[in-house]
């Protein structure tokens, strides 16, 4: 089933007033030139950081700049389609998805180097076909490929920026490193989880921190852009004398992420109509940081505490849970589709979170879009996102106990649901929107080229 055509709604605006044209880009009302910029990641518009990209894009290309991916083949194509024709619909000039070679993460020298630089030389195929103005890399560890990218596409002679979704710009390896500090002074063989995701043979670990040495310090650092203020502080104290940090939060195409109704969306989704829907997702429920660890103590809790409940799951049970899919008060669907996401938020009472490593959260994001209240722990940047008493309530203790005491006081509380669903409605609408986004953007462009001063 199709929910853009069941809903009868478009999952991406089209603006209307302009018109493509073959070179960068249509006439932009803006007072910025218009750019033309490549993005790199690992998983393209796919899994968390691909749909903030696709985001990211969607607001540049609404602001009238020209703009392409590079990305892994071996991504999953599972969001491409929706997210080209959303390209396509707005007024910029989608240069197009430039696909690149992923390296083994287990290989070594010589033949990481051999891999790692014939997937260098596509990129640079990619950047001398469109010319890019500025090159924007975000993750890149799903696909190994190295952080000295950076500095080599700057010899390339175009500007380039790192936009980070998590801690990997920071770190030797990881992500998500939790109470480790060690990336503070230096990753080594001696890292405690070099077989975690992403995975680093450990005697590489030092070459691989060096690498972030050499990018983001000394006279000419690759500016650093985040995606929360948490994150800010984080890459401050790691690189406290860099001039170029600057937060630039998410946001999202706030029509197509709205409410939908409640019944219908139950009805389209095979959801009990009279239960208290409790949504949890993870793209992974197998990933620590996630806090994916207490999926099962929080699932006993919630059935055992709320008769009525029932428990919608997205995302992957592979690895020790695929037996709750099996469960009659569970309902789990897994590769999930952008699209769908509105109708799934819309059919649920309440999101809970209790993930502990988030640098904003966007999934928090886009239940407050829809009108949907958050239960969270306060990890990280997901405050910037769900604000206590606002849209959210959230949790600093990071107890299990705590958080299900808390999910059945707003059962028991149907009007202070509906205010905190209102609110978090008011606050994307307001600071987390496309347009919002796309200013944000427009101003961190203009800090990156500034404009040249008089002539001598």
């Amino acid at each position: 089933m199709n929910p853009a055509a069941a809903m009868d709604a478009r999952i991406f605006r089209k603006r209307k007033g302009t018109s493509m044209t073959e070179e960068h880009g249509p006439p932009s009302s803006s007072p910025h030139p218009r750019r033309a910029i490549l993005f790199v990641n690992d998983r393209g518009v796919g899994a968390g950081a691909g749909i903030a990209t696709m985001r990211q894009m969607q607001s540049l290309l609404n602001a009238g700049h020209s703009v392409g991916l590079a990305y892994s083949n071996a991504a999953s194509p599972q969001h491409a389609d929706g997210a080209l024709q959303s390209f396509r619909d707005l007024p910029g000039n989608f240069l197009g998805l430039f696909p690149l070679s992923p390296v083994l993460s287990l290989a070594e020298p010589p033949k990481l180097d051999w891999l790692q630089d014939r997937a260098f030389d596509q990129l640079a195929t990619a950047i001398s076909e469109i010319a890019p103005d500025l090159v924007i890399f975000s993750n890149l560890h799903g696909a190994n490929w190295p952080v000295r990218w950076l500095l080599e596409t700057r010899k390339l002679g175009v500007r380039v920026a790192a936009y980070t979704h998590d801690l990997f710009f920071l770190t030797g390896r990881c992500a998500h490193p939790l109470a480790c500090v060690k990336y503070l002074t230096m990753c080594d063989e001696t890292c405690p989880s070099p077989w975690e995701y992403p995975v680093q043979l450990p005697h590489l670990l030092s070459e691989q921190w060096q690498q972030r040495q050499d990018a983001f310090t000394g006279p000419d650092p690759i500016p650093i852009l985040t995606n929360s203020t948490w994150t800010t502080d984080k890459v401050r104290r790691r690189f406290p004398k860099h001039p170029h940090i600057h937060c630039l939060h998410l946001g999202l195409d706030d029509i197509a992420f709205t409410p939908h109704n409640r019944e219908y969306s139950r009805h389209l989704l095979d959801l009990p109509p009279d239960r208290f829907v409790v949504l949890i997702c993870a793209q992974f429920f197998g990933y620590g940081p996630k806090g994916c660890g207490l999926l099962r103590t929080v699932i006993d809790g919630l059935m055992q505490r709320l008769p009525d409940a029932h428990i919608l799951l997205i995302g992957n049970l592979t690895g020790g849970w695929e037996d709750l899919s099996e469960h009659d008060r569970i309902t789990h669907h897994t590769n999930v589709r952008t699209e769908w996401m509105p109708v799934i938020f819309s059919a649920s009472d309440l999101y809970v979170m209790f993930s502990l490593a988030e640098t904003f959260g966007q999934t928090a994001l886009e239940a407050s879009a829809c009108a949907i209240p958050v239960v969270a722990f306060a990890a990280g940047g997901i405050v910037d996102i769900a604000r206590n008493g606002v849209n959210a309530i959230t949790i600093e203790d990071f107890s299990p106990e705590t958080l299900l005491t808390t999910v059945r006081e707003l059962h028991d509380d149907g009007p202070r649901r509906r205010a905190l669903g209102r609110a978090g409605r008011r606050l994307v609408s307001e600071h987390f929107s496309m347009e919002a986004q796309s200013q944000r953007w427009e101003d961190e462009l203009a800090a990156l080229f500034p404009p040249e001063g008089p002539s001598p």
